[in-house]
């Protein structure tokens, strides 16, 4: 069940933390799924010590570069074997949910991919 379409700029550190407010998660309050269209794929890359994980840079190609909106990072947990029918290059639409990466010491907004639709 999606919840509602997003654009990429709307992916801010506000918006994660407006979300997180509608927990704590679960079978009787789903955390929010959104769609987003039309991406375009920067990079990818494996992680995990059996490349399990899918990361990848996302990027609107419709998003004006004045309007200084840098790629989002997206990872798609258990999902390596995606990585064989992906290009960097690609345009996908994703459903995705909405979360914060905090590594050393610095907090980037990211997405939590459920599934590609290419």
């Amino acid at each position: 069940f999606i919840d509602a379409e997003m654009k990429l700029d709307a992916v801010t550190i506000k918006n994660c933390r407006l979300v997180s407010k509608l927990e704590p998660f679960g079978v009787e309050n789903l955390e929010p799924l959104f769609l987003f269209k039309n991406l375009k794929i920067t990079q990818k890359k494996l992680l995990g010590s059996k490349q399990e994980h899918l990361k990848l840079k996302l990027d609107d190609p419709n998003t004006l570069e004045k309007e200084n909106v840098l790629a989002i990072d997206a990872i798609a947990f258990k999902k390596g074997d995606w990585d064989k029918n992906l290009n960097v290059g690609d345009l996908i639409n994703i459903t995705a949910r909405l979360n914060l990466n905090v590594w050393n010491n610095t907090t980037t907004p990211q997405l939590v991919v459920k599934d590609i639709l290419k």
